[in-house]
């Protein structure tokens, strides 16, 4: 299995919704809107990614990434991806199908702000025709942005089902659990503050019988807690290879687990950006190599 670029796209989608927020809050709002596109794009090609690997692993998204093959159609990709998500047998057809044509619809709303918008779709209609910007068009962004945030939230969901049964990770392998496959209080919270408790309930009861829960809760419940002395060990260990011996001295719980689900996340981060042929690739990207395209580029 690949470890280089696999989460790109996920990683990715996440610089553009930060854009995308963050040029709201500077007041620029096309470009908030522009941003949302690529966000939701890049979060179903990583959706689709996981649920099309084959035998072959992720060859064919790898082949995208580098610029071998074109993208599949934006559509087939969410058709696609829901019918391949395992979990996606044991929820409401009707809902699924909604979830499907929400996404589209989505998209093809998000494309006028790329391409050209109808005077509907022109936030200089929303603005009345001023420069300045509209309490209309502040919170449409909001309605808008909080809408296909939370129909990619359900796909992941359903893609990564064990997302709604938080287990204590911690007391069964320390600072070093099995990457991408539970999660714990603190990554659940933030689903839960966003969708809602009693929403998530109802999810819960449609997933619980899932495979892929059934089979991990069941690895989960069959690993004994570990003691405290085994525990410290696996945190000296980790500050010891990750270069931090400034942290052995941490004894807190909580500190251990945040700043070791921080150190996991920038080496994803960073495997996910990283080329195994980087070094051959430098010299293409050089800054003598680009000022020496726009000599030649700059005049008629």
């Amino acid at each position: 299995m690949h470890v280089w670029n696999r989460h790109y796209c996920f990683y990715e989608s996440l610089f553009y919704l930060r854009d995308s927020i963050s040029s709201w809050l500077d007041g620029n709002l096309l470009a908030s809107l522009a941003l949302l596109r690529p966000f939701l794009e890049l979060s179903v090609l990583h959706i689709y990614r996981h649920a099309t690997a084959d035998k072959n692993g992720h060859e064919k998204h790898l082949e995208w990434v580098h610029g071998k093959k074109n993208k599949p159609n934006f559509h087939a990709m969410v058709d696609l991806s829901i019918e391949r998500i395992e979990a996606a047998e044991f929820c409401n057809t009707e809902r699924l199908n909604l979830l499907k044509e929400s996404l589209k619809k989505a998209f093809k709303s998000l494309c006028a702000y790329n391409h050209s918008p109808q005077l509907d779709e022109s936030i200089s209609t929303m603005s009345k025709g001023n420069f300045s910007i509209s309490a209309e068009s502040v919170l449409f962004y909001l309605v808008v942005a909080s809408f296909v945030l939370r129909q990619v939230i359900y796909l992941f969901v359903l893609a990564y089902p064990t997302s709604l049964f938080p287990v204590d990770k911690y007391k069964k392998w320390g600072v070093s659990p099995p990457v991408g496959l539970y999660f714990d209080e603190y990554n659940y919270a933030a689903i839960r503050e966003f969708l809602g408790a009693e929403n998530l309930e109802t999810l819960k009861l449609q997933l619980e019988n899932c495979d892929d829960v059934v089979d991990l809760m069941s690895f989960y419940n069959s690993c004994e807690d570990l003691p405290d002395e085994t525990l410290n060990e696996l945190w000296a260990n980790f500050c010891k290879h990750t270069k931090m011996q400034m942290n052995r001295g941490i004894m807190d719980r909580k500190k251990r687990i945040l700043l070791s689900k921080a150190v996991i996340r920038a080496l994803n981060w960073g495997l996910s950006y990283t080329e195994k042929d980087n070094e051959g690739r430098m010299n293409n990207d050089t800054l003598e190599s680009l000022m020496a395209s726009w000599s030649k580029l700059k005049d008629w």
